[in-house]
């Protein structure tokens, strides 16, 4: 495998995918948030903490649950698809959420700073260099001692190992091109050496997709670290 040339077409590939995915089913984990949000919220609510970024929010479902929880919420995804239906949303709602079509890599939406950034199920989208790009925006965006809960899937989850390994834990899988997949481990985490890390823990859950009519289990990893000074 060429890897100079897949990462050239890489990103504009998957991205080409994601936005078809929207058009084609909609809402396709349904309108409920995932459980690591509910997680977050309760986690978020006991430091404190009360304007949120969710990091790769896709059409917004995490950013409504926590705005119904009370918190004032961002909402940024590099899908115009998946802004689009956030924004649709959260007005037939009456909601007041900022969404933005921005990337987790370079982000440039307006903000104040944040008290904690929430992202489930983006950071494995990404090569090495990329996860530490995302970790050091998600740094520079965050105000003093601000909260980074992420949740990913791990080493654990039932299809690592799959297809060609391009970097340590992230494989191409073959039947899924452009889309690979990192998994997190407890003994692989440099990416977050900008934070002080208050817990590490697996998780496991049932993954439903109404949108596309099919569920799967998955094994997590999730991350609580508070940012250094």
């Amino acid at each position: 495998m060429d890897l100079n040339n897949y990462w050239n077409l890489q990103p504009s590939e998957s991205k080409k995918w994601q936005e078809n995915r929207y058009k084609r089913f909609g809402f396709v984990w349904g309108d409920e948030p995932g459980p690591t949000a509910k997680m977050a919220a309760q986690l978020f609510a006991e430091k404190g903490c009360k304007n949120i970024l969710v990091a790769g929010c896709g059409y917004g479902r995490e950013c409504v649950y926590f705005h119904e929880k009370g918190f004032k919420v961002t909402g940024i995804d590099l899908s115009e698809e998946g802004i689009k239906l956030a924004k649709h949303w959260s007005q037939e709602k009456n909601l007041t959420i900022d969404f933005y079509v921005d990337s987790v890599l370079d982000m440039k939406h307006p903000h104040d700073g944040y008290d904690a950034v929430f992202s489930h199920k983006v950071f494995h989208q990404f090569r090495y260099e990329d996860r530490k790009k995302m970790m050091e925006e998600c740094h520079q965006v965050l105000k003093a001692n601000g909260i980074l809960f992420l949740s990913d899937l791990s080493v654990h989850d039932a299809e690592f190992g799959i297809g060609v390994e391009i970097e340590k834990n992230m494989f191409e899988r073959p039947h899924r091109p452009y889309r690979p997949v990192y998994f997190l481990s407890n003994d692989h985490l440099a990416e977050f050496d900008g934070f002080d890390m208050e817990e590490v823990k697996p998780f496991s859950y049932l993954e439903s997709h109404p949108g596309e009519s099919t569920e799967h289990e998955h094994h997590l990893l999730i991350i609580v670290g508070r940012k250094k000074l």
